[in-house]
């Protein structure tokens, strides 16, 4: 009997067939996966290695949230030299694949910058700072670096929170001095004691009866 002979061809909706179909499917999906999941480590170890290299040319203790949005602006344009070449190679040749890539790469990344955030490192935070300066390019250990989202916005409400707290603290300075200078300052009881009897209505009362002469006239008998 020949090997074609012994083996079965399964029916195409049998249970073992829809069973091995299914075991095919969540090895592609693991396959997917494991890919995704490297291409975003990837993608986060290039971008920490960026921001390692920056806050070692421009080394402080932490960075505000304006300083942190410069870098994130920078960061998002850091492929806008590669795009000008490229456009002038697909106005030769006709091929646009990588540019369109790029492109669209720049355009989710600012879109996220403007809407929910773009995650980077949180070097506000000292802790994040003193990390990434002792980083050694150990993609193991990348996950122990605190990460944050940061806004386009957050610059420009830490510059208008700043204002405006300046301008309360003026106004109520000011306030205090004109309610000081228009309501007057309530005497002392020992001022009011020793200020002179015209002050006081009672003691100019008392005085003018005592200067009155006393009546010296005899009874009538």
């Amino acid at each position: 009997m020949s090997d074609f002979n012994k083996k079965k061809t399964l029916h195409p909706l049998s249970r073992k067939a829809k069973r091995v179909t299914r075991e095919g499917f969540r090895v592609v999906k693991k396959v997917k996966q494991v890919s995704a999941k490297n291409k975003e480590q990837t993608v986060l170890y290039h971008k920490v290695m960026w921001f390692k290299s920056k806050i070692e040319e421009q080394p402080k203790r932490v960075y505000s949230a304006r300083e942190i949005a410069g870098f994130i602006e920078e960061y998002i344009q850091r492929n806008d030299d590669q795009l000008l070449d490229l456009e002038d190679i697909k106005r030769k040749v006709n091929r646009s694949n990588t540019t369109d890539l790029l492109q669209s790469l720049k355009d989710n990344e600012t879109l996220q910058f403007n809407k929910e955030g773009y995650l980077v490192p949180d070097i506000s935070r000292v802790a994040a700072v003193k990390w990434l300066t002792e980083w050694d390019g150990n993609m193991k250990v990348i996950t122990n670096l605190p990460m944050k989202r940061f806004k386009a916005v957050q610059a420009e409400d830490e510059i208008e929170t700043t204002t405006t707290t300046t301008t309360t603290t003026t106004t109520d300075n000011n306030n205090e001095d004109e309610t000081m200078k228009s309501t007057p300052s309530k005497p002392s009881l020992r001022t009011q004691l020793e200020s002179p009897a015209t002050s006081n209505p009672f003691a100019s009362l008392s005085k003018s009866l005592l200067q009155q002469p006393v009546s010296t006239s005899t009874p009538m008998t």
